[in-house]
């Protein structure tokens, strides 16, 4: 499809095999602004999904008991036109050994970056990889799990840009950093119930606070938690993300050997690397 007159939707058969694609490139999708592009189903890519120049501020969703598996980013979006991008995650994404599970960008065209992430992410470079270029702010909300080498890296943002990232998961970094706010952005972290951090967070420049895993660094108001708990949020826990690749590896199981080679090469790493 080059262009749809109004929503647009993907929907693989609930209880089928999943569709196994070289390379699944929605490239120059024009659709009317505020319009969805939904996506169901089980999908293998040996590349990446990939929608390309996206346009006029649409909303991409991966819907409930779906899930993507790819070689490369588990969802590449370019956001080339005006407005606001959405992504929202209520099934799993898992990218491949050196890419993330979400790549997003935001043009200097467009405003503010809204990734929520329901289900669980993960890629062997970046769990979750923002880009916002753009006018407006950037907003991730984590409530089904992140993992890679940076857990989230907010790694562009233009005009010192906030960042504000609403947690009630476990963000892991197996690279030892599993928040990194690049910039000069008064970025906001917010530690809901549920919250674990498996490594430090940066918080680059600006109005947030500085020191990694230093709880003073970050602002408990209006939260119903003292500092003993944030301490221990904020510790390293190896028990808990060895229950958790043991979870992703039964998953995995269920592809059978339609499961990318990489893919699975990465999982072994991340359990050595557990120790």
């Amino acid at each position: 499809y080059t262009s749809v007159s109004g929503n647009f939707v993907l929907t693989l058969t609930p209880g089928a095999a999943a569709i196994t694609v070289d390379n699944l490139d929605i490239y120059r999708l024009t659709i009317p602004s505020g319009s969805q592009i939904t996506l169901y189903g089980d999908i293998v890519v040996d590349q990446q999904l990939d929608f390309s120049n996206i346009t006029n501020g649409n909303t991409i969703i991966l819907g409930a008991n779906s899930s993507i598996t790819a070689v490369e980013d588990g969802i590449n979006v370019d956001h080339d036109g005006t407005g606001a991008l959405t992504i929202t995650v209520n099934g799993t994404v898992t990218g491949g050994v050196t890419d993330s599970g979400i790549d997003a960008s935001v043009s200097v065209n467009g405003t503010d970056l809204i990734i929520n992430a329901q289900g669980a992410v993960a890629g062997g470079n970046s769990g979750i990889l923002a880009r916002n270029n753009g006018t407006g702010a950037t907003t991730i909300t984590t409530a089904g799990g992140v993992i890679g080498a940076i857990g989230i890296n907010i790694a562009l943002r233009a005009n010192n840009a906030p960042t504000t990232i609403n947690n009630s998961a476990t963000i892991t970094g197996t690279g030892g950093v599993a928040i990194n706010f690049q910039g000069d952005g008064n970025d906001t972290l917010n530690l809901l119930p549920g919250s674990v951090i498996i490594g430090t967070i940066d918080f680059g420049n600006g109005n947030d606070g500085m020191g990694g895993t230093n709880a003073a660094d970050i602002d408990t108001n209006d939260l119903d938690i003292d500092r003993q708990t944030l301490e221990s949020l904020l510790a390293v826990d190896h028990d808990s993300w060895r229950q958790e690749m043991t979870a992703m590896g039964e998953y995995l199981k269920e592809y059978g050997d339609r499961v990318p080679a990489k893919l699975a090469e990465q999982h072994q790493r991340v359990i050595k690397a557990l120790g």
